[in-house]
């Protein structure tokens, strides 16, 4: 397979399992949620936003989240 220069996106995940979240893209956009898990090979995290459905787990690119201080 022959690579033209094309390289896959890197977004550094600077948060863990417990850690709160700010969704920064999407439907969500700047609702907090917790993180419940973190998927690296699909570059995913499952976050839990208690006003969405009772908190039930959503599924979001690692690029559309960021960490709290």
């Amino acid at each position: 397979m022959m690579n033209l220069g094309v390289k896959a996106p890197v977004t550094e995940v600077d948060f863990e399992v417990g850690d709160s979240v700010r969704v920064t893209n999407g439907v969500w956009v700047n609702t907090i949620g917790e993180v419940r898990e973190i998927d690296e090979s699909r570059r995913t995290v499952k976050i839990s936003i208690p006003e969405f459905m009772n908190g039930a787990p959503v599924s979001m690119d690692f690029a559309d989240v960021a960490k709290m201080n």
